[in-house]
């Protein structure tokens, strides 16, 4: 593939001077929970133009500091658009300041079994614009489906403006937690932050992964189906950790306890001989075995879909600086997944990087390996991208035409370079996107329409690069489905 057609950030962006910020390192899981809260919020309300605008201009103003690597600044911009959503769906509304705390237990799993002592510490990711004069925190690990904590820890914080902030307190309990699934909760005076997920479980994870790796190596795959999946399993497996990383978002995301079991039943299929992502519903992390390259992927599939027939698919193709995870946790709150719920398609969503280099035999791998799990129509595959996934996604539609259906690149087209063929294809451009500029994109597009491409154009006004997404992505599946 040639890379000019697979670059979508500005020059300047390129060029630019990679400054580290001060203070605390910014992690993905940082970065992810901040623009979480923005995307659900943002998702949820209806609002009017004039206020759309500066809401995406300040969110893209962000993403220009993330890939400049200021991520203190970035996620400072991205907590003051939360901080405006936030207060448009209440009364109250949290500031800025203190959505800059992040909070980290320690240790990051908690194993009942080691009998651990459990402490939290709180640090600002950049520091406060005003004075915190004895500001009241508590931090709350509290079981999902209730209200109720399990445990808390309160902080008194004195800062003057422009200070970083870091505390750290030891709970004193020792006995244990229930296994289980916890939410971590900042609780402030002026509302409660969301600050992430934490696990509780009852005997080690780093133990659980070893013996599955170990079980897995007596496992003989003798087709294509099981090579796939034992691939799949073993990736699946070695999620499992104690300490997790917070730059591995398939660790922040998916609940380890639930993987376990999984994993658990997996290995039981696949001594039988089965192929335990046959036919499989529901949400799964998985990878896409080839040759040289295990490709990791996002796989869902609705769990009313009807399997007498064959599935509709859509390959979805993320943008930088994100992975194969944001189409089913964000662009939109996962809208993905509600339109595949509303019309039963199956969906694919891999890492978009993997496919920076033998992009067409990549595509056919998945295309391939999908089709030993589901029954999929090779007639009905879709085909869709968002910034460097729309150029990833124009790129395939030149060099397989004839694979795909119709697609559509949101936010990042350049044309399809010297190809002659391409299926039907959606163009989308923001009006505000400083990255995908509306007018480079129109240009490669009537560029593409004057070549004798089948294409279709769509601007939106008020948007900008990435909160565009889950907006467009209704009338983009629409427009999918009609051909």
């Amino acid at each position: 593939m040639n890379s000019k057609y697979f670059r979508l950030l500005p020059a300047i962006i390129a060029m630019a001077a990679f400054a580290q910020d001060e203070g605390p390192a910014v992690t993905r899981a940082d970065l992810a929970a901040a623009y979480q809260r923005v995307d659900g919020a943002f998702q949820m309300l209806e609002l009017p133009g004039e206020e759309i605008a500066p809401l995406n201009k300040d969110f893209d103003t962000a993403t220009l500091a993330f890939f400049q690597r200021r991520y203190g600044e970035a996620i400072k911009t991205i907590n003051s658009v939360g901080a405006r959503l936030l207060g448009a769906k209440s009364e109250g509304r949290v500031s800025t300041d203190l959505m800059a705390f992040r909070v980290l237990l320690d240790p990051p799993v908690y194993v009942n079994d080691k009998k651990p002592m459990l402490s939290a510490t709180i640090e600002s990711l950049y520091p406060p614009d005003n004075a915190l004069d004895h500001e009241k925190l508590s931090v709350l690990l509290v079981r999902e489906g209730t209200n109720e904590p399990v445990r808390e820890f309160g902080f008194e914080i004195v800062a003057n403006a422009g200070t970083q902030v870091k505390m750290m307190m030891t709970h004193t309990e020792s006995e244990s937690i229930p296994e289980g699934r916890y939410s971590v909760v900042l609780r402030t005076a002026q509302g409660d932050i969301a600050a992430g997920d934490y696990t509780v479980v009852d005997k080690s994870l780093d133990e659980a992964k070893a013996g599955f790796i170990k079980s897995l190596e007596g496992i003989k795959a003798g087709t294509p189906e099981l090579e796939q999946a034992v691939a799949s399993v073993r990736a699946r497996a070695n999620l499992l950790s104690d300490t997790p990383s917070p730059e591995n978002t398939a660790q922040i995301v998916l609940n380890p306890i639930q993987l376990r079991q999984e994993i658990q039943a997996e290995i039981a299929a696949l001594e039988k001989g089965n192929d335990p992502f046959k036919d499989r519903r529901g949400d799964h992390w998985r990878v896409i075995h080839t040759p040289d390259k295990d490709i990791p992927a996002r796989v869902y599939l609705p769990a009313f879909a009807e399997l007498s027939k064959p599935l509709t698919l859509v390959v979805a193709f993320h943008g930088a600086g994100v992975d194969e995870n944001v189409f089913m946790q964000g662009y939109g709150a996962g809208e993905i997944k509600s339109l595949a719920n509303k019309r039963g398609f199956l969906l694919v969503a891999p890492l978009t990087y993997d496919f920076g280099t033998n992009a067409g035999e990549r595509f056919d791998a998945l295309i391939d390996a999908i089709a030993l799990a589901y029954p999929i129509d090779r007639a009905r595959v879709y085909v869709l991208g968002h910034s460097m996934g729309g150029g990833m996604t124009a790129s395939i539609a030149a060099l397989r035409p004839d694979a795909i259906r119709a697609a559509a690149c949101l936010c990042g087209f350049r044309g399809f370079g010297a190809a002659t063929k391409t299926p039907p294809t959606l163009v989308v451009a923001a009006e505000l996107d400083p990255l995908a500029q509306a007018k480079g994109v129109e240009s490669a597009f009537n560029a593409a329409k004057a070549a004798g491409h089948n294409v279709e154009y769509k601007f939106m006004p008020n948007y900008g690069h990435t909160l565009v997404v889950g907006k467009v992505l209704p009338s983009t599946i629409d427009w999918l489905f009609a051909h």
